[in-house]
């Protein structure tokens, strides 16, 4: 399933999002509860008691089941029955009525579920941690915009890979021969928290992946300590020709400018940093 994930036409956002929902590793209250032991909280887009849980936010959330029935392809809540992100992603790549659809339509139905299940987790994470409130007719808006825009990408792909070859096509989005890939994450429950890394080699296999709990005192010293963790463990397994990722946008641009935007995350900071360049 995860073979099937980062060979596909998705941008790599949407890959590493629909692959942290396969894996269970997105930070839902359920999921915190079993580092934590702490009771999941309402879920965040309905508000339904102790609703923070994969399974309510794939299926039963009165806002997941909207935007489906809003679709072009209209389905009613009794369609959607996901207990798992695994489940999830072998329906939207398998659906029951996929052989009425063309390959063109089958990528447009993967792209189409993976973003909308990435657009309300992003609400969902604005209205958890800032206090945004809900705007339904927005969230629709987004969905089918987002879907136009990489739906155009995902064309421009499948145009131009005609003339690649099938080796350029299976290649797409995976590391370069000879790199490897990390993938970095933070999760955080009141003043814990715990950091994650994940490593693929050039096929798209799992070289190793590990995880501990973390004290931070903001979101950004979390991004930056799984940062560190990550190439840590790349440094102990050996894992050279390192490339490593991290979906908060905050600490990629501090990365780049080589500049820390906290004092007293300096030192803390210009360490990572050093490592950074040495696992690379």
């Amino acid at each position: 399933m995860c073979s099937l994930i980062w060979k596909s036409k998705l941008h790599e956002r949407l890959k590493l999002f629909l692959w942290k929902l396969c894996c269970d590793v997105l930070p839902f209250g359920s999921r915190l509860q079993s580092i934590f032991g702490k009771t999941p909280g309402p879920c965040m887009l309905c508000g339904q008691s102790e609703g923070d849980d994969v399974h309510h936010f794939l299926s039963i959330c009165t806002v997941t089941q909207h935007l489906w029935f809003a679709s072009q392809w209209n389905f009613c809540s009794s369609a959607l029955n996901f207990s798992s992100g695994r489940e999830l992603v072998q329906w939207l790549h398998n659906p029951s009525f996929r052989h009425l659809l063309s390959k063109e339509e089958s990528q447009e139905f993967f792209l189409y579920g993976t973003l909308l299940y990435h657009k309300l987790w992003m609400m969902r994470n604005e209205m958890y941690h800032q206090g945004t409130p809900l705007d339904l007719s927005k969230l629709q808006k987004q969905v089918k915009d987002g879907f136009i825009e990489h739906r155009s990408l995902l064309q421009s792909n499948s145009g131009s890979s005609q003339d690649l070859g099938s080796v350029e096509k299976v290649r797409w989005g995976l590391p370069r021969p000879g790199r490897i890939k990390g993938y970095v994450d933070f999760a955080k429950s009141n003043e814990e928290g715990a950091v994650a890394a994940v490593f693929f080699d050039p096929s798209g296999s799992v070289l190793a992946f590990g995880a501990k709990k973390v004290s931070v005192s903001s979101m950004f010293q979390g991004e930056l300590e799984a940062m560190r963790f990550g190439v840590d463990l790349a440094t102990r397994l050996h894992l050279g020709g390192l490339c490593i990722f991290s979906d908060n946008l905050h600490l990629v641009q501090s990365v780049m400018a080589k500049s820390c935007p906290f004092w007293n995350l300096h030192l803390r900071f210009s360490l990572s940093l050093v490592l950074c360049i040495r696992g690379g």
